[in-house]
């Protein structure tokens, strides 16, 4: 089963019903793979969300499908924020939300002009194995990727603090 049929699955089965945006947005960027090269790495950038204490999912977005909005703070107002203010029912705080763009784990993969792959992180993933997670939803290969724990990257403290007392299990 692919990543995306497990996280669709998972999706599902959740009585939340901001699981079914999940699922919609997890398709929609499914099918926008079959539209982009599947051996071709892409650029892009990634959140890390916290489904819970314990759990968090990798939500990249690609340059290819998302085009000149693959830029954090837009990708968050646009979705992050709203499904989050969902996920853990804060829908009267969603305006707070916006307001922390850069208070999770996060990070951004260039394309160079001779097709090398730089990824820049926070060198603050919530899993262990987020490389390999970053690499197969990136289709990177570790020969032509070169990675850079950047402060850019860095989770603002203010953004994450807030998002803390907003009610965000971070």
């Amino acid at each position: 089963m692919t990543n995306f049929l497990k996280q669709l699955n998972t999706a599902l089965q959740d009585p939340l019903a901001h699981k079914i945006k999940t699922s919609i947005r997890l398709y929609e960027q499914e099918k926008s793979k079959t539209l982009i090269e599947d051996t071709q790495p892409q650029a892009g950038i990634y959140y890390w969300i916290p489904l819970n204490q314990e759990q968090w999912s990798l939500y990249p977005f690609w340059e290819e499908f998302y085009g000149e909005k693959t830029i954090h703070h837009i990708i968050w107002n646009e979705f992050l924020a709203e499904e989050l203010s969902e996920l853990y029912n804060l829908r009267e705080k969603l305006d707070q939300i916006k307001q922390c763009p850069y208070g999770l784990p996060r990070g951004r993969i260039f394309k160079t002009e001779d097709q090398k792959m730089i990824l820049w992180h926070g060198g603050d993933s919530p899993t262990k194995n987020w490389l390999e997670q970053v690499q197969r939803e990136f289709n990177l290969s570790p020969e032509n990727l070169q990675i850079f724990e950047h402060n850019h990257e860095k989770p603002n403290q203010t953004h994450h603090d807030k998002l803390k007392q907003l009610g965000i299990p971070i």
